[in-house]
C-alpha cells in the first residue's frame, strides 16, 4: 500500500471488486476511505451505488443524502438519489429530487426524461406531456422522447399529435422495437388494426424475442379474425373479451410428482427480500431468477408446463399465451402483501388487455397448516379465504386482488403463472 496516499489504495481496490461484482467487498474499502476523508461527496455516492445494487435502499438514501450535503449542487448525488427512490417506490420523493437536478442544471436532458416517466407513471399527464416536450427542445433528435411523448397524447387522446410523434420516432431510429410496439397501440387507438398489426410484425422482426410483442400481436390477430368472422354472421359472441372462466376463483387439481419439488429445490433462485420493490412478494423464502421457468429444459418441468397450459386452456376455452411462469419457495415470515397481477399496460384503456388476463397458482406442498398465519390465499371484492392443500391449482381474473401470509416451521412450495386468452 502507498503509505503516502492510502485513500487512493482503498479507492482502486474498491473499484476493481466492484467491476468484479464483488460489492460487499467493495463496500468494505469505499468506507474505509471515508474514514480517511470524510467530506467527499463521491465516495459516499459510490457507497449509495452498491447499497442500491445490494437491495438495500434505505442505506442507500442516506448515503445519496451525505453526498449531497456535502456538496449541494452535487448532480450524480441527486440523479442517483433519485433513481433510488424510484426502485424503493417513493414516487414523490425521486419526483423532488430530479427536479432539483433540473433546478441546477435546466438543460439536464436526461433528468427531464426521468422525470416525465414518473409523472406519466403517477398519471400526471399534463406535467408528462411539458417534461418530454422539453426533453425534445433540448434533445430534437430524441426518438425514444417521441415515442413516449406520443404515448402520452395517446391516453390524452389526442390521437392525431401521437401518431405525428410517433412516426418522427420511428424515422429518427427505425431499427428500434419499441418504437414500432407504441406506434402500433397508437394506431390500435385509432381503429386502424391492420396498420397495427403491420407494426407489431415490424417490432417482431427486429425483438422476435419479445414477449410483450408477441403478445399484443396474438391478441390483435385474434381480435380481428373475431370481428371478421362477426361480419360475416357467424353469430360469433364478445365472450374472449369478458372473464371467461366457470368461476371465481376456478379451483382445481393435478398430483404433485415426487421429484417436481426435489427439482424445484435444486434450481437457482434469489431471496424474496431481493425481488424488485414493486413486488408484492417478500420476507422469508426463495423465488425464480426470472419468470421464464417454463422455458427450463429439464424433463419434469417440461411436463408439468405442457399439463398446466392444457388445463387452463379447458379452464378458459381458448388459445392462451403464457406472460410469465415461476416458484416459490415459502418460509416462516414469508409471503405476499395485497396486490393484483396487471401492468400499466394491461390497464391501457384501448388495448383494454386485463380482461384477458389471468393468474393461477399451483401448489406443490402447503407445508405446516396448523400454524397461526398457514398461508391462506385471501381473496378480495368479494372477500374470500382459501386455505390451500396439496395438489390444489387456484385460477382468478388477474384484476383480482389477493394476499397470502405463511409463518410455518415447513416450507410452501409452488408455482405461478399468469397468462392471457387469446
Amino acid at each position: 500500500m502507498n503509505i503516502n496516499n492510502p485513500i487512493d489504495e482503498y479507492i482502486k481496490k474498491a473499484e476493481l471488486l466492484y467491476s468484479a461484482g464483488k460489492f460487499e467487498e467493495s463496500l468494505y474499502f469505499y468506507r474505509q476511505a471515508i474514514e480517511i476523508n470524510p467530506y467527499n461527496a463521491t465516495l459516499y455516492k459510490c457507497c449509495g451505488v452498491l447499497l442500491s445494487r445490494l437491495g438495500r435502499f434505505d442505506e442507500a438514501i442516506i448515503s445519496y443524502k451525505k453526498s449531497i450535503k456535502i456538496d449541494p449542487d452535487y448532480i450524480k448525488g441527486y440523479m442517483n438519489l433519485a433513481g433510488t427512490l424510484y426502485e424503493a417506490g417513493k414516487l414523490e420523493d425521486a419526483e423532488a429530487s430530479f427536479r432539483k437536478v433540473i433546478k441546477i442544471k435546466p438543460d439536464d436532458a436526461e433528468a427531464h426524461s426521468h422525470l416525465a416517466a414518473i409523472l406519466y407513471e403517477a398519471g400526471k399527464l399534463e406535467d408528462a406531456e411539458a417534461s418530454f416536450r422539453q426533453v425534445i427542445k433540448i434533445k430534437p433528435d430524441d426518438a425514444e422522447a417521441h415515442s413516449k411523448l406520443s404515448m402520452v397524447l395517446k391516453d390524452k387522446e389526442d390521437l392525431i399529435a401521437a401518431l405525428e410523434h410517433s412516426k418522427k420516432a420511428i424515422k429518427l431510429n427505425p431499427k428500434l422495437s419499441l418504437l414500432h410496439l407504441n406506434m402500433a397501440i397508437i394506431y390500435y387507438a385509432t381503429r386502424d388494426i391492420n396498420s397495427a398489426l403491420e407494426s407489431l410484425a415490424k417490432a417482431n422482426s427486429i425483438d422476435p424475442n419479445s414477449k410483450k410483442i408477441s403478445l399484443i400481436l396474438d391478441i390483435l390477430q385474434s381480435r380481428k379474425s373475431l370481428e371478421e368472422n362477426k361480419a360475416k354472421n357467424y353469430n360469433q359472441s364478445n365472450s374472449k373479451f369478458t372473464n371467461a372462466l366457470s368461476s371465481d376463483p376456478l379451483i382445481l387439481n393435478r398430483k404433485v410428482e415426487k421429484e417436481l419439488i426435489t427439482n424445484v429445490y435444486e434450481m437457482n433462485s434469489r431471496k424474496l427480500n431481493n425481488t424488485d420493490t414493486n413486488d408484492a412478494r417478500h420476507g422469508n423464502g426463495r423465488c425464480s431468477p426470472d419468470f421464464n421457468l417454463f422455458e427450463d429444459g429439464c424433463f419434469i418441468i417440461k411436463n408439468v408446463a405442457k399439463d398446466l397450459i392444457s388445463i387452463i386452456r379447458l379452464a378458459v376455452n381458448s388459445k392462451i399465451f403464457v406472460y410469465d411462469s415461476f416458484f416459490n419457495i415459502l418460509g416462516s415470515g414469508g409471503g405476499t402483501i395485497p396486490h393484483r397481477h396487471v401492468s400499466k399496460l394491461d390497464e391501457d384503456k384501448f388495448l383494454n388487455l386485463s380482461v384477458q388476463k389471468y393468474s393461477l397458482v399451483y401448489y406443490l406442498s402447503v407445508g405446516d397448516q396448523s400454524c397461526k398465519e398457514p398461508g391462506i390465499l385471501k381473496l378480495y371484492d368479494p372477500d374470500e379465504n382459501i386455505l390451500p392443500r396439496k395438489g390444489m391449482i387456484v385460477i382468478i381474473p388477474a384484476n383480482r386482488k389477493h394476499s397470502a401470509i405463511y409463518d410455518g416451521k415447513d416450507d410452501r412450495v409452488m408455482i405461478g403463472i399468469n397468462f392471457y386468452s387469446i
